[in-house]
């Protein structure tokens, strides 16, 4: 989604007023984009965590490695980094797991497999993620935000009807 975001920033209409209150300035892009790097060096740190082969200095290592690096270091991966500085021998035991994620992140997945079903599998991936996410959400909205988009909604597609019929 932040890809997305990156990609159509410049295609933005920055003089609508409408817009022009929720678009972030040109200032603020930047720093978007110096956290969205330091986003892809977390997501490669988390990605490692997830393997089945992660001991429990693995996992220090990589936590101590996140706060200590600075983005500009960035030459190659995160997790590849902190994994190839000097091994430090340890007292206690090995432990090759790690505890279960989160009540959320476990939700999430599990709403994930039901709706990305096998009579689904060639659902459009905005429209699985934009599903996910009212799922997820569903504090956030009600059913007078339904109706509210639904009605935005037909009256774009009747603005182009009236155009046509005017000309």
């Amino acid at each position: 989604m932040i890809d997305r975001y990156f990609r159509i920033y410049s295609k933005l209409d920055h003089i609508d007023d409408q817009l022009a209150d929720v678009i972030p300035t040109p200032r603020e892009n930047v720093r978007l984009k110096a956290l969205f790097e330091d986003l892809k060096n977390l997501e490669s740190v988390n990605k490692k965590l997830q393997t089945t082969m992660v001991s429990l200095l693995d996992v220090r290592a990589l936590s101590s490695n996140i706060t200590l690096r600075k983005a500009e270091m960035a030459i190659k991966s995160l997790a590849e980094d902190a994994l190839n500085q000097e091994e430090v021998t340890s007292s206690r035991e090995d432990l090759k797991w790690i505890p279960p994620i989160s009540n959320d992140v476990e939700r999430l997945f599990s709403r994930a497999g039901i709706v990305f079903s096998r009579l689904r599998r060639s659902l459009n991936p905005m429209t699985l993620e934009t599903i996910l996410f009212l799922q997820f959400n569903r504090s956030l909205w009600d059913a007078s935000a339904v109706v509210e988009a639904i009605d935005l909604g037909k009256k774009k597609k009747t603005r182009p009807r009236e155009e046509e019929n005017a000309n």
